[in-house]
């Protein structure tokens, strides 16, 4: 297979890659062409347009190539929630025509999480172990390994009914209330939202970046609808929450949910935002909606992990496990000390720039 590379792939050329992404069953918004207008790099990371074609010419991936730029020209490669692929079984030779790419640019390694659940999680990790591949510490693990499913098949009266009563009767309350739930519908009701973000952020003591402007979300999806959804919730004239939910294939992930800390006491905050988000998807067609992450029973979460589970497990979804990060080294000396330095970083000196006085 011979991987293709651009600093910026022409509109046509992107234009396919998107059209493929969104075809298959691994479909992640992470490789979409224009995620790096959604969530753009920070000053020490390069994304890179990418195809993979095999002898025929057939495009058997597509997406974007993560530099991070280290020292001396090196970087750490990674292809986020991805590479997507038709099958598990087409990744080997994706992934040889990557490494060659990434390590012709400098990097050390490359660290990938196709976005494979169940039975399939398993046989990817599997496979990606048997061509070099090795789980990323738990520490570094900073995407989730299980997550939580709601079944759009079945009609809206079956999957309210398989909410849990809490939920329905939030539901419920909020409808009596005069909550109103709706699309964003201009870039200043977007500003409030990512207002509201970084306030619910900020009272949890939540790390969030630069892919948590809802501007740059409600500008993409003007533009595609079929993208996805950008939702507000609104009381008694004023917006206290909202969240994001983007296409991967017949699959829709929710990808932020937010709401005012500072909302009345007794106004359920985001239950029937999800609801009527629920029934949007369901209808555009959508087979499943992924509330992204679910405590992991296999390792210890944080409080913060096992609340967000509790308050998703109220929804009854289906909670597969999902590919973990993993990483081949490709200059392994080099991969080791850089790797033993980011978790020095991460876990001493980024805590305490994070705690300097501005």
């Amino acid at each position: 297979m011979i991987a293709t590379i651009h600093d910026r792939a022409s509109e046509e050329t992107r234009n396919a890659s998107l059209e493929f992404v969104l075809a298959q069953p691994s479909a992640t918004y992470n490789q979409w062409p224009d995620w790096r207008e959604i969530s753009p790099p920070s000053s020490r990371q390069t994304y890179l347009d990418f195809q993979v074609r095999d002898s025929s010419d057939a495009l058997v991936s597509a997406g974007l190539l993560r530099l991070t730029w280290i020292v001396g020209g090196t970087c750490f490669a990674a292809v986020q929630r991805g590479p997507v692929t038709p099958s598990v079984q087409d990744l080997p030779g994706v992934l040889a025509a990557l490494e060659a790419e990434a390590s012709a640019r400098g990097a050390v390694n490359l660290t990938v999480n196709p976005f494979w659940l169940g039975d399939e999680c398993d046989a990817c990790e599997a496979l990606l172990e048997q061509h070099g591949y090795i789980k990323v510490s738990r520490d570094l693990q900073n995407m989730p390994t299980t997550t939580a499913v709601i079944d759009l098949r079945p009609s809206e009266d079956d999957i309210f009914a398989g909410f849990n009563g809490k939920v329905r009767s939030k539901v419920r309350q909020s409808q009596k209330l005069g909550i109103e739930v709706s699309q964003i519908a201009n870039a200043d009701e977007a500003d409030i939202l990512s207002a509201i973000m970084r306030k619910m952020a900020s009272d949890r003591s939540m790390e969030i970046d630069n892919q948590y402007n809802i501007g740059r979300f409600h500008a993409h999806i003007a533009k595609n609808p079929q993208a996805g959804l950008v939702m507000k919730a609104v009381f008694e004239g004023k917006m206290f929450g909202g969240a994001v939910a983007l296409a991967e294939g017949t699959r829709a992930g929710l990808h932020l949910l937010a709401s005012d800390p500072e909302t009345q006491r007794g106004v359920p905050r985001t239950q029937l935002l999800l609801w009527e988000m629920t029934k949007i998807l369901k209808g555009r067609g959508f087979t499943d909606f992924d509330l992204i992450g679910f405590p992991d029973d296999r390792y210890d979460e944080d409080a913060q992990a096992e609340s967000r589970g509790l308050f998703k497990s109220a929804f009854k979804p289906a909670t597969p496990y999902v590919t973990a990060l993993m990483v081949k080294p490709l200059r392994p000396v080099a991969h080791h000390m850089m790797t033993r330095g980011r978790k020095i970083y991460r876990s001493k000196i980024k805590p305490l720039l994070r705690g300097a006085p501005s």
